[in-house]
């Protein structure tokens, strides 16, 4: 019968921040009234794309304008302070050249991040870690160019440098992202991280100190800073930066930053007006003060706009070598850009209650990087935390944010000469140095509780480092450190993930109990290791070492055989080759037999060609799983008590009725002789092929089969026809008992392994049983449950064994 198709449903369209979802107009009644809507139905159509470009209602649009120009004017200021910080000392006067390049790069982020990151109202500018290395890179540049060397020659040989670095990071970080490598720079311990970040925060204070002073702090030029004519330049920055400092850690809103700046600006003026300074005076230099001190504004600017494009004739002029001499100046930007931009991405995720995908983030901040770099700008930028989180404390997240902020930093490019050169340069210097301060009392005093006493003492010796003996030294030691914490912390953990016996840990081949009981007595001719990790020389020593020291225990006996299980070992080296190489001859100079389970190819490559198989008995094997390792093992252990006393088999067992199956040896059973053969007698003998299938698999069982001679497994099969491997049985044990008395289908299948002899007691014979001969079925009963209660038990024991 043919059912009637419902009609679909009425599309929505809803926007992120909007909770009223604006249905399509569909023509639904006369031709008419579809014209008579068709203006409404337009005017709902535009405001539902302007609500998917905003993220935002139109009730909510404003608080959305407001985060905006609140977002860009902290962008504009904190770019003015990397632009003063990055050209100070002989590159002051092209700071307004360092101004274009700031914020145009900040343009430029801001709008590839508005349209690619994953999360609306994300801001994203040049960072204060990049600027704070790029500065000490442009004045060791400065400095290191030849004797002789023009102006000119030192500004295109760091634009080129500011430049490079930004193509160099767009790229890093485009690939990290292609790869879907986000969450590899997590790998990076926390107190190093920590170490640097310290460090940059040191570098700050030092650069705005510098940009202040006009002398650089160290510590020949500290007693210079405190004479008077140095001291009144420095000092009011650093009073700044302590009440910026103090205000925002005691509140936390987004105007407090922006009202210290603007308060900062209004002081300063009111100051020269009550002093009588003229303007004039301002931006000359202070009286007394060294020849390369800059004075109190930032302006006056050479005419013309703040960004010029890198001309051939300046890229002319570029002294290449002390470029490619910054190359582990760019490493470090490299990894603390990353990792910074991947803690702002996560950080973001918490606040705003919504998944981040940070591969996304990692490209869109590579294509930022690589249009900056390539229009000559920088320094490297990333997605910020603090400016970000404006939109969602205003209760706007909307992509319009970082739009606005990029429309305000290429406005300032435009109006900068008029409005940036009135700037007091103590305002700019004092931003850098709060943020320096901000990145020391985090690491130095905050994390005082958060961190143990050698994670905290990591962080100090980075920023020792970085502070007596550069910033290249610094990321030397936070490298070191990182291996020294990486070597320690594994050999901690060890390479034996469990030690175990055959008495604790069996195969998954059920046995006789005779063989079962056999094989617990002698459970120690078995040393089982089970490995993790990486191995390398430390923890593949110590393993041999445990090999050893099993050896050596004289209340044990001496193993047989020695199973490495490789399953959650990820890789070794070649020191730990030559350490299993080593074990080997262990092996066979003490007549022990190795066994190596769940090897990967390349691992089991890697033995082969350093350890060869000799003449003679095979003194490794290696099997796909723990589980045929071990099955392996037992067999050849039964096979030597087998040499030493012959067992009985099942088969003889069951034809003479002496008690040697799991039948006539349950506990507490006083049956006389020749009870198995009466049970036989309601048992129907079968012989099976090998590959025949004896139970299938969700179909209802037959009987219970009680296995004389052969083996069978039991396997799970899945939907795509793949199969697992459960159990293996072999002589005197039973498959088939749970369907046997609980009536259910079969919930795995049990296929025959080589020929095979079973007897079948169905659920009719069973009931023939019971009425004909009650206090046999009542014999069998208690039996089937000792048999049960004793595979049970069996299992505890084990679990036990691997929860020790």
């Amino acid at each position: 019968m043919r059912r009637n198709r419902p009609a679909p449903p009425r599309r929505t369209l809803r926007v992120q921040g909007d909770p009223f979802p604006t249905p399509d107009h569909t023509c639904t009644g006369a031709q008419a009234q579809c014209r008579d809507g068709a203006r409404s139905g337009t005017r709902a159509r535009v405001a539902a794309d302007l609500r998917a470009l905003t993220g935002l209602g139109p009730t909510r649009l404003l608080s959305g304008l407001a985060a905006g120009v609140v977002a860009g004017v902290l962008c504009i200021m904190a770019q003015t302070s990397f632009a003063v910080l990055i050209f100070g000392g002989d590159l002051a006067p092209y700071l307004s050249r360092g101004l274009g390049l700031t914020l145009l790069a900040a343009a430029i982020m801001n709008l590839v991040v508005a349209f690619g990151s994953s999360l609306p109202g994300v801001v994203a500018n040049p960072q204060d870690g990049p600027a704070a290395i790029l500065a000490v890179s442009a004045a060791a540049m400065a400095g290191s160019l030849p004797a002789g060397s023009t102006a000119q020659e030192v500004l295109a040989t760091v634009l080129v440098t500011i430049a490079l670095m930004s193509l160099v990071a767009g790229v890093f970080f485009l690939l990290l992202g292609w790869f879907r490598q986000g969450g590899l720079v997590r790998y990076v311990p926390y107190p190093v991280v920590g170490g640097f970040l310290a460090g940059i925060g040191w570098l700050l204070v030092q650069g705005s100190l510098g940009v202040m002073a006009g002398a650089p702090l160290t510590l020949a030029n500290l007693p210079a800073l405190f004479q008077p004519h140095l001291l009144v330049r420095w000092l009011p920055g650093l009073a700044f930066a302590l009440v910026a400092l103090l205000a925002l850690r005691r509140w936390s809103h987004f105007l407090i930053l922006p009202a210290l700046v603007l308060g900062a600006v209004a002081l300063f003026y009111l100051v020269a007006w009550m002093s009588g300074t003229p303007l004039s005076a301002l931006w000359a230099q202070a009286p007394g003060a060294p020849v390369q001190s800059e004075g109190w504004l930032l302006g006056p600017f050479p005419p013309g706009g703040l960004w010029q494009p890198l001309t051939p004739g300046l890229l002319r002029q570029v002294h290449w070598p002390s470029v490619l001499a910054q190359a582990g100046s760019t490493g470090t930007i490299l990894v603390i850009s990353a990792v910074s931009l991947l803690l702002n991405a996560t950080s973001l995720e918490l606040l705003a209650r919504r998944d981040v995908d940070l591969n996304r983030e990692l490209k869109a901040a590579g294509v930022a990087n690589l249009l900056s770099g390539l229009s000559g700008s920088g320094p490297v930028g990333f997605q910020t935390l603090s400016i970000s989180s404006l939109s969602y404390r205003m209760g706007a997240p909307s992509r319009l944010v970082s739009v606005i902020a990029a429309a305000l930093c290429c406005a300032m490019l435009l109006l900068g000469p008029s409005l940036l050169s009135y700037v007091p340069r103590v305002v700019p210097g004092g931003l850098a140095l709060f943020l320096g301060l901000a990145f020391l009392v985090e690491w130095l005093y905050d994390s005082w509780p958060r961190l143990s006493r050698l994670d905290y003492g990591i962080v100090v010796l980075i920023l020792i480092a970085t502070a007596t003996l550069g910033i290249l030294e610094g990321v030397g030691v936070g490298v070191a450190v990182a291996v020294f914490l990486f070597v320690l912390e594994y050999s901690r953990v060890g390479a034996v993930r469990r030690a175990l016996s055959a008495g604790a840990l069996r195969s998954n081949v059920d046995r006789s109990r005779v063989h079962d009981r056999l094989l617990r007595q002698q459970g120690d001719w078995l040393f089982v290791l089970e490995l993790q990790g990486y191995l390398f020389f430390g923890t593949a020593h110590g393993l041999l070492q445990r090999v050893r020291d099993r050896l050596a225990q004289p209340e044990l006996p001496a193993p047989h055989y020695v199973l490495l299980d490789f399953r959650r070992v990820n890789g070794m080296d070649v020191s730990a080759v030559l350490s299993f190489a080593r074990m080997v001859q262990l092996a066979r100079s003490r007549n022990l037999t190795l066994v190596l389970t769940d090897l990967s190819p390349g691992l089991q490559s890697q033995l082969e060609r350093e350890m060869p198989q000799e003449e003679g008995p095979a003194s490794w094997h290696v099997f796909p799983d723990l589980d045929h390792g071990l099955e392996w093992c037992e067999d050849q252990v039964l096979a030597l008590l087998q040499a030493a006393e012959p067992l009985s088999s099942f088969a003889a067992a069951t034809l003479s009725g002496e008690g040697t199956t799991w039948f006539d040896e349950a506990p507490g059973s006083d049956r006389p002789p020749g009870t198995m053969r009466r049970v036989r007698a309601y048992m129907e003998r079968l012989t099976l092929e090998p590959g025949q299938v004896l139970i299938h698999q969700g179909e209802p069982t037959k009987g219970l089969y009680l296995i004389e001679e052969g083996q069978v497994t039991i396997r799970l099969e899945g939907e795509e026809g793949d199969t697992m491997r459960l159990r293996t049985r072999g002589p005197g044990t039973v498959v088939g008992e749970v369907g046997l008395y609980l009536g259910t289908p079969a919930t795995a299948s049990v296929v025959v392994e080589g020929a095979c002899t079973v007897y079948r007691l169905s659920a009719e014979a069973l009931d023939r049983m019971e009425a004909q001969a009650p206090e046999l079925a009542s014999a069998f009963h208690r039996a089937m449950a000792s048999h049960l209660s004793d595979r049970l038990a069996s299992t505890t024991e084990i679990v036990q064994a691997l929860m020790a």
